[in-house]
């Protein structure tokens, strides 16, 4: 049997014959668009204006399903906002009083001097 040896995929080193194509038959794509990822063409992605919809057809996003807000409205926070960090360490009663700030800074002297 004949071994062979195929290069990892995207290696630059595969011939047109080694390279898959992992697109389906149907995918035709725009040309239009520039790049390498171009949208198929697909009713779905047909612009707006392209769309076989006549005068007379209802809209395709009917009344109910839409919103027009006002330029001004003013919207509501989602959740209450979270407790500022300084009134939540008054609430858990860690604030160091200035006599305790003191005695810290005298351990950590001693600290230092006695290394």
């Amino acid at each position: 049997p004949a071994l062979s040896l195929l290069p990892p995929p995207g290696s630059g080193y595969q011939t047109p014959e080694d390279e898959t194509c992992d697109f389906p038959d149907t995918y035709l794509p725009t040309m239009e668009y520039p790049g390498t990822m171009r949208p198929g063409r697909h009713p779905e992605n047909m612009p707006y204006h392209d769309l076989p919809i006549a005068d007379d057809d209802p809209d395709p996003i009917p009344w109910p399903h839409f919103q027009e807000i006002d330029w001004h409205h003013k919207w509501e926070s989602c959740h209450p906002h979270p407790t500022p960090m300084e009134d939540y360490i008054e609430e858990l009663g860690r604030w160091a009083s200035v006599e305790d700030e003191a005695e810290m800074r005298k351990s950590a002297r001693r600290g230092v001097r006695e290394r």
